[in-house]
C-alpha cells in the first residue's frame, strides 16, 4: 500500500470522527421520536385517534386508575408480559394454517366496511 493511500485513509477517519463527534454532541429540538415518525411527531390517524372522545375517556380511566392502584397495574404489565412471552405469539402467527383460515376472514371484513368507489 502506498503512503498517500494510507494518509488519505487516514484523513478519512478523522473526518469520519470529527463527524460523529459533532453529531454526538449537537442537541436537537426534534421529540424523541422523529426517528420514528420523521419530523412528525406522530401519524395523522394517530392524532385523530387521541382526539375521539372515547379514547380521552379511557385514557382518564386509566390515569385515575393507575394513579390509585399502581401496584396492580404494575403486577397486570408484569403478567401480560409474561403471557405473551411464553405464548410466542411470533412462531404460530405466520404458520400457513393460520393465515389460511384467517385471511379470507380479514379480507372480506375489510372490504365489506371500505367505502364505495366513486
Amino acid at each position: 500500500m502506498s503512503t498517500n493511500a494510507i494518509t488519505a485513509a487516514a484523513v478519512r477517519l478523522t473526518l469520519s470522527r470529527t463527524r460523529l463527534r459533532q453529531a454526538l454532541h449537537t442537541h436537537t429540538d426534534t421529540a424523541p421520536t422523529a426517528w420514528l415518525w420523521g419530523q412528525h411527531a406522530a401519524p395523522v390517524w394517530m392524532a385523530r385517534l387521541k382526539e375521539s372522545p372515547e379514547v380521552q375517556a379511557l385514557w382518564e380511566k386509566a390515569k385515575t386508575q393507575f394513579h390509585t392502584h399502581p401496584l396492580g397495574w404494575s403486577l397486570g404489565v408484569v403478567l401480560a408480559a409474561g403471557v405473551l412471552a411464553w405464548s410466542r405469539p411470533w412462531r404460530w402467527i405466520f404458520q400457513p394454517a393460520v393465515v389460511a383460515s384467517l385471511l379470507p376472514y380479514l379480507v372480506n371484513n375489510l372490504s365489506a366496511r371500505a367505502p364505495p368507489p366513486p
